[in-house]
């Protein structure tokens, strides 16, 4: 007989088949899973939201991100609209300055990627897409100021009130007496504003450069018997040269 101890092996074996056996979870995997495209969806939405507001904002010229800032912020703007023609050759933008000028347009030129020729502000923007749609290859551009301070909203509201008063000599609602009478006055308005700034020492160096502008551009308006067109142009130029120099938001 074998003198070899086998209880050894045998509580092994026995230990081994009466441990219960534990059995994987399997049901725990779908819910991870679940959440997991749960996730993933919800960045893929959010992701296809963000880039739209993008897109949007790109197609209305940035006017979205800007109103939401101004929202947010509580910041008051002003909008203008500007028709405009592009030329790549800067003589061609300069030709074509010469002649909307002859018919009352501003023609001021500014530069960005092209050379862009401004013929006309307005206040709306259904009556700049108006004139825009009788002038062929033009379109319009929007304008936003940031009325930072109380000095802006000064400028702003005169420069409505040139805006308006070409829109009405051109239509003949009044005549060119009226006309002079309101370009005098805003210069009064802005040359008083300026002597006060220049006492208080408040201003800054660009706004004092923007009072002169339009302080200098106005007085060129008085001459001897101007024409009717004339007077027209020389005034939506002078308007124009404001609104690209003042801080866009």
């Amino acid at each position: 007989m074998s003198k070899i101890d086998y209880s050894q092996f045998y509580v092994r074996n026995y230990m081994q088949k009466s441990l219960p056996v534990k059995k994987q979870d399997t049901r725990s995997e779908p819910k991870k899973n679940r959440k997991s495209r749960k996730k993933a969806l919800f960045f893929i939405v959010v992701i296809i939201l963000v880039a739209s507001l993008f897109a949007v904002n790109f197609l209305y010229e940035g006017k979205i991100f800007a109103g939401m800032r101004a929202w947010i912020t509580n910041e008051k703007t002003e909008d203008f609209y500007l028709v405009t023609k592009s030329f790549q050759e800067r003589e061609k933008a300069y030709a074509q300055s010469l002649l909307v000028r002859q018919s009352g347009a501003g023609g001021y030129i500014f530069q960005q990627e092209d050379y862009i020729v401004v013929y006309s502000v307005y206040l709306n923007e259904e009556d700049a897409k108006s004139v825009s749609a009788k002038n062929a290859q033009t379109k319009v551009l929007s304008k936003r100021i940031l009325v930072k301070e109380a000095l802006y909203e000064h400028i702003c509201k005169t420069l409505r009130e040139l805006v308006s008063a070409a829109s009405q000599l051109e239509d003949g609602s009044i005549y060119e007496a009226k006309f002079l009478e309101i370009c005098a006055v805003a210069k009064a308005g802005l040359v008083e504003q300026k002597q006060k700034l220049y006492k208080e020492k408040t201003a800054s160096d660009e706004y004092i450069s923007l009072l002169d502008l339009l302080t200098g551009g106005l007085s060129a308006l008085d001459t001897p018997s101007p024409s009717r067109t004339k007077l027209i142009g020389d005034l939506r130029y002078v308007i124009t040269s404001a609104l690209i120099n003042m801080p866009a938001l």
